[in-house]
Order: structure tokens, then sequence, then C-alpha cells
């Protein structure tokens, strides 16, 4: 059986600190948030030829800062949340994308995917609106307004 010294446990003593502190500080960092700018709740409806769009990413990018993201509902509504669910948008001028929802498609040789391919949705917009240099929609979000914005796709 081996006995250590107690200068031989004096020199490990400094090592553990370091790793403990080392530890501490890691835990720490994790799952915090890094929310840093504020947000304020920005709601809307996206519709192309009056009628709603559902299913339908909006995408809102600032100037400078985080970019929020909403889903819209049957009914073409959306909520932006950028740190947290649908705690709004940075404050200020954004340019705005809409692009079809994400969709998983089945794993690639499968007689699914082959039927996935042939009903591949394409947007039912024009390719532009999936751009945010190119789409042409603005908005500017205010610490102290309603921040319910209207997007109307043409063709």
């Amino acid at each position: 059986m081996e006995t250590h010294s107690a200068s031989s446990m004096s020199v490990y003593l400094p090592l553990r600190r370091c790793m403990l502190a080392l530890l501490i500080l890691c835990c720490l960092g994790c799952g915090t948030k890094r929310k840093t700018d504020p947000t304020f709740p920005v709601i809307g409806t996206v519709t192309f030829k009056g009628a709603p769009l559902a299913d339908v990413n909006v995408t809102f990018q600032p100037e400078k800062g985080r970019a929020s993201m909403g889903k819209t509902d049957g009914e073409g509504k959306f909520t932006l949340s950028t740190f947290e669910p649908g705690d709004g948008a940075l404050a200020g001028q954004h340019r705005i994308s809409v692009s079809l929802a994400n969709v998983t498609e089945p794993m690639p040789g499968t007689p699914e995917y082959r039927a996935a391919m042939k009903a591949k949705k394409k947007p039912p917009f024009p390719n532009r609106y999936r751009d945010v240099t190119k789409s042409g929609l603005t908005a500017r979000v205010t610490a102290d307004g309603e921040n319910n914005f209207d997007l109307k796709l043409e063709e």
C-alpha cells in the first residue's frame, strides 16, 4: 500500500484547486443566456395575392445584431422570436425574407423519398422573397410602438 507524505499532497492541492475553479467557470458558462440587447414583441400576417400563406418562415434581419424568425400558422399569422420563443425582435430597421418552412425529407433511395421528390413543393410566391437583399420587404421595429406588420407579397 502506497502512502503519500504531506509534502507530496501539497503539490497536488494547487492543481486540484485550479481544476475545481475551471469546472465551476465552465458550469457557470453553460446554460446562461447571452441575451444582451432588448427585444420587442412583433406579430404580423403574410399574404400572397390576398390569400394568407401558411407554413412559411418569416425572417427579420436587423442592420446589426441577431436575426429573428417566426413561422406562419394556417391564417398566415406569425410571432417573431430572437432569443426565446415569442420574445420579438431587436429595435431598428430590418430587411425581411419569406421562405417555405423546412420539411424533413425521407431517407434517399427509399420509395418515400421518390414520392416526396415528385410532390416537392415549389413556393407559391416568387423566389426573390427568400433573400433579404432582394425581397424589397422592410420594417422598423420600435420599442414604444405596436409592431404589427402585414407582409403583402406580389408577383
